[in-house]
Formats: structure tokens, sequence, C-alpha cells
């Protein structure tokens, strides 16, 4: 798995919890805010491999930022977003993406999904990093904690964090051990 794709899994797991399949007070518009490309098609790309996800979800890209990136046709849009914030839409929750700077300030309704808010939920990423390892329950716990503290500490750049998760859990699988409270694990 790279790091755009795990990014993509957390985003994806985030709106699976936030959404509802019988949520019928209008539709949920979020707002991948400043992302990378890469990471904006990864989310894309994931959901709509989700069978769930992609009937929940209606996805709306700028065309000209994550055109190149193998992104089925009828996601990309040479639309503004600020097109898109009161448009019709026929799936329960509409995702679009913001660029730059310029569409802010229109778009503050929306619900945004930006760097701060995929790190500040370590336990989709200890849960997703996780998956297949022999660890225990009380570990991954211990992990989520030793997320939250670095997190306390410092700011990483989203594909940073990514990357260093997922070096956390190549390390578990070639059999090294993490120190947690001066527990090995």
């Amino acid at each position: 798995m790279t790091s755009d794709e795990l990014i993509g899994k957390v985003a994806a797991s985030y709106l699976r919890d936030h959404l509802s399949d019988d949520d019928s007070t209008g539709v949920a518009r979020y707002l991948l805010d400043c992302l990378s490309a890469e990471q904006t098609a990864a989310i894309a790309k994931t959901i709509l491999a989700d069978a769930r996800l992609s009937q929940l979800i209606e996805i709306r890209l700028p065309a000209h930022f994550v055109g190149y990136l193998d992104l089925p046709l009828d996601v990309l849009t040479n639309e503004r977003t600020t097109y898109f914030r009161n448009a019709a839409c026929e799936k329960p929750a509409l995702l679009l993406a913001n660029t730059g700077d310029d569409e802010g300030q229109s778009l503050k309704d929306l619900v945004f999904i930006d760097e701060p808010l995929l790190r500040a939920h370590t336990e989709l990423w200890v849960s997703l990093a996780a998956e297949g390892l022999p660890i225990p329950e009380q570990h991954r716990y211990w992990w989520v904690k030793a997320l939250q503290g670095l997190l306390d500490v410092r700011a990483f750049a989203l594909d940073r964090f990514a990357h260093y998760v997922l070096d956390t859990r190549k390390a578990v699988e070639d059999g090294h051990s993490m120190l947690f409270r001066g527990k090995r694990i």
C-alpha cells in the first residue's frame, strides 16, 4: 500500500462513519480542501471501489487538477467548485475538491476534509494500517496513543504522516517490536 492509498482509505473510512444510508435531510456536501492531486484521486478511487460508498457519494473533481490520474470521466468537471455549492445531486452526499484559497470563503458551509482533520483520526490510521497484522487490541490502542502524542508535539504533512504509519506497519511485519511504556510488542 502506498501513502496516497492509505490516505484514500482513511478519508473513505471517515466518510463511511459520517454517512447514513437513510439520511433524508438533504445532501451532505464534503470538500477535500487543499490536498494534493494524488491524494484527492486516491480518495476518489477508494470511494468508487467501495460498493456502499459509491452508491452514497457523488464525486465532482476539477478536471484540470486530477484529470491525468486515471479517474472516470463522470467524476471530472470543468465547473468551478462553487458551482456545486447548491447544485442538485442524486445521491445523499457530494464530494468536491478545493485546490486553492480563491473559492474558500464561498465554500465555508461545506464540511471540510483537510490535512488536520484526517491526521486527527489516529484510530482510523491504526485500524487500516494494522489490518492483517498479528497484534493484540491493547497494542493497537497504544499505537493510537503514540500517534496522538506525536501529533500533540508536532504537525506533519499528511503524506509524511502516512509514510510514518506505513513504516511502522512494515517494521511490525518484519518482526521488529515497538516499545510502549517500557513494554515490547
